[in-house]
């Protein structure tokens, strides 16, 4: 419980009722941010789940400044067998793949909608 005094002794404005109820509230929100964090709500997901279809999706590791549009480039039947992957993860955008090589995510999200504007709708 939270003094009904606050620093160097001056009155606060509000009574203990009120800190326990604060501090109550305070708790239950972080709880709540806890579980959905491990639920993944935040939207991140392990990318062990990632799509393995050539849908484009955001990435992100530990090699990554920020989010990069990535997918999964299959390899045909011959050159699976002989390589011995189904494929790998890649740069959506064939220049950041020429430049770094192959990407290394860790999580992975879908793409967000484009604006309203974008897609046809107004604002």
């Amino acid at each position: 419980m939270i003094d009904e005094k606050g620093a160097n002794d001056a009155p606060c404005w509000y009574g203990s009722e009120q800190a326990d109820a604060w501090a109550a509230g305070f708790e239950a929100a972080r709880l709540a941010y806890e579980s959905a964090k491990q639920k993944g709500a935040d939207g991140w997901r392990d990318i062990a789940s990632a799509p393995k279809d050539g849908e484009i999706f955001l990435g992100t590791g530990p090699e990554e400044a920020w989010p990069v549009a990535m997918l999964w480039q299959s390899y045909d039947a011959d050159d699976a067998a002989e390589i011995g992957s189904d494929g790998y993860w890649t740069y959506a955008e064939q220049l950041i793949a020429d430049v770094t090589g192959e990407a290394k995510p860790t999580h992975w999200r879908p793409l967000p909608e484009p604006p309203s504007a974008l897609a046809g709708g107004e604002g």
